[in-house]
Order: structure tokens, then sequence, then C-alpha cells
């Protein structure tokens, strides 16, 4: 999920259901992330007595609430938001003693030897291990993540710093230390709503028909598609020649304009 939108919407839900937030106060709620919930069914830990409340890092780098650059839960933040730290999930590391599955899951016991979550885990499975390897991912959003390797990188110009991977290093058990990558990710969310937009407005009756659609043009015919849904969205160049399949083209390829755009900001980094 969006760095922008989790801590957002959790303080939007506790502002909005009163007992929920008293609930959190007296310590009757834990605030952890998907991994977490997650990790306990596959250990078949089903009540909040027995919750193991723990996150490992990329998740919680992507909640708004942790820092990158400290490996810790911003204090601000969390007053900004209104969420208790004691309500939070204690954060690991991804080779973090996450112990087996419970028996019955797959039918024997099985070790739980790393976790790791959405970007993070697209960067190692694209294998970019190296400082500045770089990976696309086009599917419900848009994303560019670069790999920065041992330092955490800011941006002026949007990019957001984030957790790659730690790992713990191999060792006497006094000398162990972890070993953190970092990423910058940059994001387009609305991938698929272009893809419902199309349909919506009426330019195809199946999304399976805006390839082919796409492809029986050779360009847009000078129609630009500007991608704001959170603004103002639509069409410009639109002219008697523009057919459906114009539209279409122009309604895909803002996608590509958003990955050139990402390239160019990367570059300005």
């Amino acid at each position: 999920m969006c760095v922008l939108q989790i801590a957002p919407r959790l303080s939007h839900i506790l502002k909005n259901n009163p007992k929920l937030k008293e609930a959190m106060k007296e310590g009757r709620v834990a605030l952890c992330t998907v991994d977490t919930w997650l990790l306990n069914k596959l250990k078949k830990f089903n009540s909040l007595s027995k919750l193991e409340c723990i996150s490992e890092v990329t998740s919680a780098s992507a909640t708004g609430l942790y820092d990158a650059f400290d490996l810790d839960y911003i204090t601000l933040n969390l007053k900004v938001f209104g969420i208790e730290r004691d309500a939070l999930s204690m954060v690991v590391n991804n080779s973090h003693d996450f112990g087996f599955t419970h028996a019955s899951v797959v039918g024997a016991p099985i070790r739980i030897a790393a976790i790791i979550a959405d970007q993070a885990a697209s960067l190692i499975g694209n294998a970019c291990f190296n400082k500045m390897d770089a990976k696309i991912t086009l599917g419900t959003g848009t994303f560019l993540n670069v790999n920065t390797g041992d330092k955490c990188r800011g941006s002026r110009n949007g990019a957001h710093p984030m957790i790659a991977w730690s790992i713990r290093l191999r060792g006497k058990e006094s000398e162990k230390t972890d070993s953190t990558v970092y990423y910058t990710e940059r994001q387009f969310n609305d991938s698929s709503t272009l893809i419902r937009f199309a349909k919506t407005v009426g330019l195809c009756s199946n999304v399976k028909e805006l390839s082919d659609m796409a492809f029986s043009v050779t360009d847009s015919n000078g129609v630009t598609f500007i991608p704001k849904f959170y603004s103002t969205a639509g069409f410009i160049g639109y002219k008697q020649s523009t057919t459906k399949c114009h539209l279409v083209r122009a309604v895909l390829e803002s996608v590509v304009f958003i990955v050139v755009q990402f390239y160019f900001l990367n570059h300005e980094d």
C-alpha cells in the first residue's frame, strides 16, 4: 500500500471509532502490518493474548510511521496521527527467527526462514541485489524502485526512501549485526483505475480488448490523457479524426509517460 495512505487511513479509522481508540489507549489493540497477520495465521495464534506482535522491517518502512533512516518509529508522526507507540508491533529484520508453521497448515511444521514484503520482495525477485540496480513494476500500480545500497537516500523530487531488506550477519552472538540495504520508490497508484476508467466511459466492453485496440493504430493521433483522478483527469488534443482506438492508446501511453517522468526525476536526484 502507498506510504502516504496507511498512516492517514489508520488515523481516520481511530478518529471515527471512539471504542477502538479507547481500546488502543488501554492496551487492548494491536496495530500491525499484513505480515503480522499472516505469520500468526500460519502459527495458528488466533487470540490477542497469544498474538506474536512483530513486523518485519520492509513492511514497517511502508507505513509512513517508521523512519528508514533511524530504523525506529517516528515520534512526530505518531503524535500527528494519534497513534499509541505501545500499540504498534516490534520491528524485526527479515531473517528473524519466526519459528515454525503449525503442523495443521501443510501437514508438518515448516520453519519460516524469512519474511519480506511487496516491492522489496520484488527487488529480490528481479535480482536487484547491487547498488543502482532498478526495476519497474506494472500492476495495480506503477513503481520504479532503485537499490541505493547501504545508504538511505532522501529525495527532493518525490521518491520515498525505503528498506529493501535487513539480514542478520553470521558470527559470534556478541558480534552479530544487521546488514541493511535500502531503495527509493516512485509510485503511481492508479494504473488499475486507468483500465477501469476505459471500460466505464465506454471505450471498450471488455478490458481484454484494450491491447488490440491500442496496437490497431500507429499512435494516439495527437491525443494525450492526463491521469489525475484525484484532481482533474481528461483528454487533450481530441479532434474529429480521433477514434476510440486513439483514446485507448492515449490512456495506456499515459502510464509510459509516468515511467519516463520517474526516470528523469531519478536522474535529477
